[in-house]
This record gives structure tokens, sequence and C-alpha cells, in this order.
């Protein structure tokens, strides 16, 4: 039997970080944040509502967008099977959120799930309704298995590689929150699929820049998530436009240019250090969490050295269709 103390605590914690998430930091949730030391010290010496609101909306909505589908799906989109398998995990444990703008599959409402179980469970344990928890358990164990666990790595890795603010604090903290949740439920490390596109994409002779941008906007292909951000970062220090539109369009302009201006070799570097940053921050996260997400994102960083050989290639066929 669990601890009615600590799953209710969790339960709190959970309910807080899912808050933050969702809606960002107004007085009520700053008194709660103050409360609590990691937070607390994460806040700027003054605060300044408008500044946060400003962080958390580039954070959450612009650079490192926090929904599951983003990461499994090969169009690397928000919505469609991802998000409608978690809502039916949520209607089968009885969880209704009121989702708003956003999908089943967001991070706060993932973790506002896991609040709603926690809770439940710690009724439970006060009740001494062994089988209840044991149905709470096992619904948080699904919900981390099969959904909010498969993803957190490369989410995890991108937020780190942001700007440090209150709001890369926010998710570090419930990221460790989730560890220990998968500590106490005796999870252990799926057996994924760790074969990767990777290794064969430049083997078809048919593969072009197109194709490789694609592939390297797919978090769930590519084993990290760029961002727009990452990419206009790499583009401006080796002097390399990435033009306009979604991440795979400035995925392919970057690509495109670097080609043009004889540096690919240079920017499938830069790539590669990019992605190890991302590699070395998954590796440091429990096992269940980082899962193959590491050796997929070797197996990309393998296609890219690779690619710096084959660039003269590459580019006159480029120039050529």
């Amino acid at each position: 039997m669990s601890d009615e103390a600590e799953t209710r605590a969790r339960a709190q914690a959970y309910g807080l970080f899912s808050r933050l998430v969702m809606m960002g930091l107004d007085e009520d949730g700053l008194a709660l944040v103050r409360q609590l030391e990691p937070l607390a010290a994460a806040l700027p010496a003054e605060v300044d509502h408008d500044e946060l609101a400003a962080e958390h909306h580039a954070l959450f909505q612009m650079q490192v967008f926090p929904y599951e589908s983003v990461y499994l799906d090969p169009t690397g989109h928000p919505g469609g099977p991802v998000s409608e398998a978690v809502a039916d995990l949520y209607r089968r444990v009885g969880f209704g959120p009121k989702l708003g703008e956003v999908t089943a599959d967001h991070l706060g409402v993932e973790l506002g799930a896991l609040s709603f179980l926690s809770s439940a469970e710690a009724d439970a344990v006060r009740d001494g309704a062994t089988e209840a928890v044991i149905r709470c358990q096992d619904a948080a164990r699904e919900l981390i298995a099969r959904h909010l666990g498969t993803w957190l790595a490369p989410y995890a890795a991108a937020v780190a590689a942001e700007p440090k603010t209150f709001w890369s604090t926010v998710v570090e903290l419930a990221i460790e929150l989730v560890a220990g949740h998968v500590a106490a439920l005796g999870l252990e490390p799926a057996e994924g699929d760790e074969r990767s596109r990777a290794a064969e994409l430049l083997d078809d002779p048919s593969t072009g820049i197109r194709q490789i941008s694609e592939f390297l906007c797919s978090p769930v292909e590519a084993g990290a998530l760029f961002t727009r951000g990452d990419l206009e970062r790499v583009g401006r220090a080796l002097s390399v436009p990435t033009g306009f539109g979604t991440r795979a369009q400035r995925m392919q302009v970057l690509l495109e240019s670097a080609a043009q201006y004889d540096t690919l070799p240079k920017l499938c570097g830069a790539l590669v250090d990019e992605l190890e940053t991302r590699r070395a921050h998954m590796s440091g996260l429990s096992p269940v969490l980082g899962g193959t997400w590491a050796r997929r994102v070797e197996s990309t960083q393998a296609m890219l050295r690779r690619l710096e050989g084959e660039a003269e290639r590459l580019a006159t066929a480029e120039t050529t269709e």
C-alpha cells in the first residue's frame, strides 16, 4: 500500500506543474511557487508578470511544442491518432479535462491526468480500498509507459537547449517528478524499436535535400527536435539563411543555401554538435524516459557525418533538378 501523504503531495505537485505549463503564473500561482524552494529560487529577483508571460509563450507555443504527437507522429504535427489514443485513456479512467485550445496529448493535460490519478490513489489509501489503489497505479503506469514517458526525453532535451528561464526550470522539475513516480511504480524500460531510417536514407539515390529536411524535422525519425530558434541560430553562425515557413521548410532552405555556398559540410558538423547536446541530456535521464531516443540520435549523427562526405554530390543533384 502506498503512503497517503506522499501520494497526495505528488498529486498536488503534478497539479501545480500542470497549471504552470497550461496557464502561466498569476498572483495565486506566485504565492504557491514562493513556498517551494526549487521553484522560488528560479524566479527573477523582481517578478515581471508580462515578461514571464512572454517567456512562457515563447517556450511552450513558439519553440518547444509540448505535445506528445509532435514527437511520436511522423508528421511532427500536434493532434491526430496519438492525441486520440491519449483521450481514450482519459475516458477509461474517468478523467475529463477542459481542453480549450489544446489537445489531449499536451504536457499540461497529461500532468493533470497524473494529478487526478494520484489524488484518487491517495483517497483510496485513506479509505483502505486496496483494489482502487491498484487500479489507480495501473492507470498511472499506462499513462506514463504508453504516453508521457515515451516523449519526455526529446522534449526535455529541446527545452534544455533553450535559454535558461523560470519556465525551463518548471519543465526540469516536472520531469524529475515523473522520474520519481516511475521509480515508485516500479516501471522498467520498454523494449523499443531501435531501427532508424537514418542508416538507409542516403542509400536511396532519389533522396534529396527535401527528404533529408523532412527526416531531420521529424523527432520520431531523427530522435530529437530542431526548433525554429535552433535553425536560426545555426544559420546565423554560418551566415546561411533559413527562410520562413515550417521547421521542415526552414531546414530545407538552410541545407539548400549551405549547398549553394559550399558550406554544407560545416552545416552538417554544426547539426551533429546540436544533436550531441540532445543525446547527452537524454542519456542523463531515467532509462524509462530515455528509452531508445539517444540511440536514434546517434544514427542521425552518423547520417549527417556521411552527408558531409557526400555534400558535393548532393549539391550537384539539387542544382540539376
